[in-house]
């Protein structure tokens, strides 16, 4: 019996990168779904925290200890709604987590009993990786879908095709950010043969969906008559075919890229005509509704239409999942009005919570290394398996026992042979553990907030600097920029994070050299591997004074003219 597949809203984004749509949407993994999860597939696009709440919610209901295939797709679902809402470490922490409890599930539980891994998973974990630039890792974990998508068996070749297709086209992404043309458009050429001659059901949708990526393809690589060509072709296939939900969602994508595009050319009226359209053809959703009018109201300000351009960006605002990265597009939109409208005091409350984004959002993306997570897997599953081959051998010994003393002798060893293989593969995973918590430590101790805060309000400060009418305004924003700036409320935290990673650096170095606090700091920054530059930025000094302070502190360290900096410090708590 086949599964129901259907396309999920909240999986098209403005950026082409998530193509799971397509394919894993939303009841990949059991074919009898509660009416709770009903309720999550609903809200997952509309409300993506109401869905959460259920979610979490129906995992409430579940003995945890106890494996089962809802576990797996109750951990996926979270997965892939903080993934849309931009938390891509809670994403991958769900993930990895849905991964894990299919790989310790009985094949009886399973539904398709061949594959290692489920590929619907991979694919969401793919992306998390791309969407932090790691395209090499991203690649090899699109390749393993690939691979168990070509597991499935014969009555799952629905949708076998589409998560092929859907693995393709992600790779086909990556080739096109890597400026690859040719290899993304023989993926694409791919599966264009493959929707024709084998998929039967959601052509309409997959045809559709295929030309969006051709389209951007072209756009990028500057053709536009290749371009338009495909834009004819999904408009003309739109209009002769029925109006499904998922056939408007992705024409909607066509007509909005080709705005994006009317944008970049400054086109800016004909963009806001088309974007409009393009919000008539989806439902209210706030994915899709919010990114495109933050785009009509960059159209709006840049034709210097500034109440339309308000009205939109100060509506994008109210959307409560709206990501941080574009409330600051909101912010700045905001800042270029008021400046040029000379509303001091909204101006005022604009930097005031640009100030607010950048230093309350502190957020440092710790990602386990999902490579060491399939290696300890991997290892789990053979510890599994050899306990399992150790319980049919000590059945083997009940049944000969009575046969031959040397038959018992010989599976006895095999048994002890059997432990002493499961404590050494236990010591290999405890080492994987110990390993793979030492990267993790190493990813806490990132100074890019300390970075990115004090070169932001550096330009706020510059701004400010050139204008000074309202002086009263001006001093005020200005020393509560310079306060923030050389505040020691952050430096202490970087302190106190860089202790819990290297606990003995700081203690063994200032015990033997009896250095300053900011010599210390310094100290660390350079066993970060952090440049000159970066410390400068961090520390809020020039590049010059950094260079005078390293000169003083291998003095302090008594290194002669051979020894480096780094490596000393980089080897130092190890040495000593």
């Amino acid at each position: 019996m086949g599964r129901r597949f259907y396309f999920s809203h909240s999986f098209i984004k403005n950026k082409f990168l998530l193509v799971i749509c397509l394919i894993s949407s939303i009841t990949v993994f059991g074919q009898n779904l509660s009416s709770l999860k009903d309720s999550i597939i609903k809200f997952k696009a509309s409300d993506p925290q109401k869905a959460l709440n259920l979610t979490f919610k129906a995992l409430n209901q579940f003995d945890l200890e106890e494996l089962n295939y809802d576990l797996v797709e109750l951990n996926f679902f979270i997965g892939e709604i903080y993934f849309f809402k931009k938390d891509y470490q809670k994403s991958l922490k769900y993930l990895s987590l849905s991964l894990r409890i299919y790989e310790a599930l009985p094949l009886d539980l399973r539904v398709h009993k061949k594959i290692e891994k489920l590929p619907w998973v991979l694919l969401a974990l793919g992306s998390v990786y791309y969407e932090n630039g790691n395209y090499e890792k991203a690649i090899s974990i699109f390749k393993d879908a690939i691979k168990n998508f070509n597991l499935f068996e014969e009555e799952f070749k629905e949708n076998r095709i589409s998560g092929i297709n859907a693995a393709e086209t992600n790779l086909a992404q990556i080739s096109k950010k890597q400026l690859n043309f040719d290899q993304a458009m023989y993926y694409y050429e791919s599966i264009l043969e493959r929707i024709s001659n084998e998929l039967k059901e959601n052509k309409d949708a997959a045809f559709l969906f295929t030309y969006l990526h051709i389209m951007d393809l072209y756009f990028i690589a500057g053709d536009e008559f290749q371009a338009m060509k495909y834009f004819d072709l999904s408009t003309e296939l739109y209009e002769n075919e029925i109006k499904s939900l998922d056939v408007q969602l992705f024409y909607s994508k066509v007509v909005s890229r080709y705005a994006k595009h009317l944008k970049s050319k400054n086109r800016f009226r004909e963009a806001i005509k088309y974007f409009e359209e393009a919000k008539k053809l989806i439902s209210d959703s706030s994915y899709e509704i919010s990114d495109i009018n933050l785009l009509i109201s960059e159209c709006y300000l840049a034709v210097n239409e500034y109440d339309k351009a308000e009205e939109m960006y100060l509506n994008v605002f109210m959307n409560k999942d709206l990501s941080i990265t574009d409330k600051v597009r909101v912010s700045n939109g905001l800042d270029q009005i008021y400046s040029y409208q000379q509303r001091n005091k909204d101006l005022n409350q604009i930097y005031r919570s640009i100030i607010k984004l950048y230093t309350e959002k502190n957020e440092f993306i710790n990602f386990n290394d999902l490579e060491n997570q399939m290696i300890i897997a991997d290892k789990q599953r053979e510890i599994n398996d050899n306990k399992l081959r150790r319980y049919k051998n000590n059945i083997i010994t009940i049944v000969i026992a009575f046969l031959t003393a040397i038959i018992m002798i010989t599976l006895v060893f095999n048994s002890n042979y059997q432990k002493i293989k499961n404590s050494k593969l236990e010591i290999e995973k405890n080492k994987i553990l110990i390993e793979l918590d030492a990267k993790n430590r190493e990813l806490v101790s990132k100074t890019n907030f300390i970075l990115q805060r004090n070169e932001y309000l550096k330009k706020i400060k510059s701004k400010l600097d050139k204008s000074k009418d309202n002086e009263h305004f001006y001093d005020q924003i200005s020393r509560e920029i310079l306060e923030l700036i050389n505040s020691d409320k952050y430096y202490k935290e970087f302190d106190k994070i860089f202790t819990k990673v290297y606990p003995e650096f700081y203690k063994k170095l200032n015990l033997k050299f009896n250095l300053s606090q900011t010599y210390l700091r310094l100290a660390a920054y350079i066993k970060m591997k952090q440049s000159n530059n970066e410390i400068a930025k961090i520390t809020g000094i020039s590049i010059r004074t950094v260079e005078t302070q390293r000169y003083r502190l291998s003095k302090k360290l008594k290194l002669n003219k051979n020894q480096d900096l780094n490596k000393f410090l980089e080897n130092f708590e190890n040495e000593t």
